[in-house]
């Protein structure tokens, strides 16, 4: 069996990322982008399919309508970049798994450093009230929620859902246009 720092995953470029171990080295915005836009998000119980990069699109979008600051409208793209290393674990499970908090947290830190943002740029004020924003807009249009509807935790007054960037939800989305305009709004704003 490898050890923890021997261990790697083949990426969609074909590098070796190490999740245990990972550097900027080995980061690659094509493999963010392409693994982002197959990774669904809601764990699949969403209403269609729904990827983790039309969400991080989606933020980024929003962040212009605040600001054209480049270090908050990347880090609203690349707030979930790490999942395209590791596995996507929704929220309520991870809350309880303090060594995928740890792991995510290194992984994203890496990703900071590789794309020359500041540490801790995906924790932003602004970058996690437009997360919120877009779940929020996501539970109602995705999740057979009544309009309205405000997840548990959630204050009810954080969205303006006419103000989301918002795909047509019962279109499907094809993951290689995903991928391509997860790649132009990174090239637009890098």
């Amino acid at each position: 069996m490898r050890s923890k720092q021997e261990t790697f995953i083949t990426t969609y470029s074909g590098r070796h990322f190490y999740p245990f171990c990972p550097s900027p080295d080995d980061v690659d915005i094509v493999d963010i982008a392409h693994a982002l836009s197959q990774k669904v998000r809601w764990n699949g119980h969403s209403r269609r399919p729904y990827t983790v990069g039309a969400h991080s699109i989606a933020a980024a979008v929003r962040i212009q309508q605040y600001t054209k600051d480049r270090e908050q409208i990347l880090g609203a793209l690349l707030h979930d970049a790490s999942e395209a290393y590791f596995a996507d674990v929704p929220t309520p499970i991870k809350i309880h798994l303090p060594d995928i908090n740890d792991m995510e947290e290194s992984i994203q830190r890496v990703i900071e450093k590789h794309f020359g943002l500041p540490e801790l740029t995906f924790d932003f004020d602004l970058v996690k009230l437009v997360d919120k924003e877009c779940l929020q807009h996501e539970a109602v249009s995705l999740m057979n929620k009544a309009p309205g509807c405000v997840p548990k935790g959630m204050p009810p007054d954080c969205i303006n859902p006419n103000a989301i960037y918002s795909p047509d939800y019962d279109k499907p989305i094809r993951s290689t246009l995903i991928a391509k305009e997860f790649l132009d709004t990174y090239y637009n704003n890098a």
